[in-house]
């Protein structure tokens, strides 16, 4: 792989301080009130380490509708959400349902990626203006896809905005209605998109499963993928 750092190799001046964090990381087991954290974060921006960066831009940017040749691209994307909703899916269910800090990322990256999900299989094809054109949506991929017919029944009568509500915003919502009292169980927000998803696998062309595929394997939705296309 180009730029990795094999065995015996010199590891750049950064290396040492980045894998120190991922070490803290490990030794707090995801508790963000351990004391250790304050001097990993000073360490690493004093040394001037490379670490990954932000979504963040500061950059203009006018969206144009989605092009043709740049769907084959953007299904990594798609397969991006769906893996990343699938791995905090799993780990959720490995740690319990006791709350404490160290599940508090998983859920967030959870209900992130399924907000995305139910929003590219439910979502119509969008109009070729305004800042929701360049969204890419299952029809795009199959445009006989229709959500009434193809979309898991409590995937598409799911209302996104209580979940948007927390997740986008600091609100007293959050503290007004208990948790407890409106969430969805985790196997059953996975097992609304795992289908709805392994549908959407089935209906894809021979070519496109290539474009979704990594190392020549679709994603693991645990459900059978019909052959067609």
């Amino acid at each position: 792989m180009a730029g990795a750092v094999g065995l015996g190799q010199k590891r750049p001046n950064s290396w040492g301080s980045c894998v120190g964090f991922v070490g803290l990381v490990e030794r707090c087991r995801w508790d963000p009130w351990d004391e250790r954290w304050d001097g990993a974060f000073v360490g690493i921006r004093g040394t001037g380490a490379h670490v990954a960066p932000s979504l963040a831009t500061m950059d203009p940017y006018e969206p144009t509708p989605v092009e043709p040749d740049e769907l084959p691209a953007l299904a990594g994307d798609v397969r991006y959400e769906f893996d990343a909703f699938r791995s905090a899916a799993g780990l959720l269910l490995k740690l319990g349902p006791n709350p404490s800090p160290a599940r508090n990322p998983f859920v967030e990256s959870l209900n992130l990626h399924f907000r995305n999900l139910r929003e590219f299989f439910v979502s119509p094809l969008p109009k070729p203006t305004g800042s929701h054109c360049d969204d890419i949506v299952a029809a795009h991929y199959v445009p006989t896809w229709h959500p009434d017919d193809d979309v898991d029944l409590e995937l598409r009568a799911f209302d996104l905005k209580p979940l948007h509500k927390r997740l986008a915003h600091l609100t007293a919502y959050r503290q007004r209605v208990d948790k407890d009292d409106d969430s969805v169980l985790v196997i059953d927000m996975y097992l609304m998109v795992a289908e709805t998803f392994a549908r959407f696998l089935s209906r894809l062309t021979t070519e496109q499963r290539e474009w979704f595929a990594l190392d020549g394997m679709l994603p693991d939705t645990g459900l059978p993928i019909s052959s067609q296309g």
